[in-house]
């Protein structure tokens, strides 16, 4: 997803999966933890730290009345050192659109991503006559 350019898996266990992301925003480079703590089987949280913000999210499923599945996302960034605390009022906004941006390519990208895992796992009929 945009801004990323690059995700590295450090190490995987059943329940924690940390990982370095690497992104380019307005042309600056930007290196960050991400630590992935699974709750399963309904939700998982991401912790990022980079010397310009720590942020947190929480990302939890629920089936809907429907029987469709609801993906509820929180996230709370906070400016870290001097210079990111100064401008993180003008760049608030801007925090905000590309938040929303990654959470829709997310959204979209599960939905074609368990629309493809229903096509495959959908019962096979027999068609053939006699």
């Amino acid at each position: 997803m945009r801004p990323l350019k690059n995700r590295t898996v450090v190490s995987k266990t059943p329940q924690l999966v940390p990982f370095r992301d690497e992104e380019e925003m307005y042309f600056k480079r930007i290196v960050f933890d991400v630590r992935v703590t699974l709750r399963r089987p309904d939700g998982w949280d991401a912790e990022c730290d980079s010397k310009e913000a720590h942020a947190r999210s929480e990302c939890t499923l629920r089936k809907d009345g429907d029987g469709s599945t609801v993906l509820s996302y929180h996230a709370k960034v906070e400016p870290a050192g001097f210079p990111t605390n100064i401008f993180s009022p003008v760049a608030r906004p801007f925090v905000k659109r590309v938040f929303s941006n990654e959470m829709e390519t997310f959204i979209k990208a599960l939905e074609e991503g368990y629309g493809r895992q229903k096509k495959f796992n959908r019962p096979i009929t027999n068609s053939a006559s006699a």
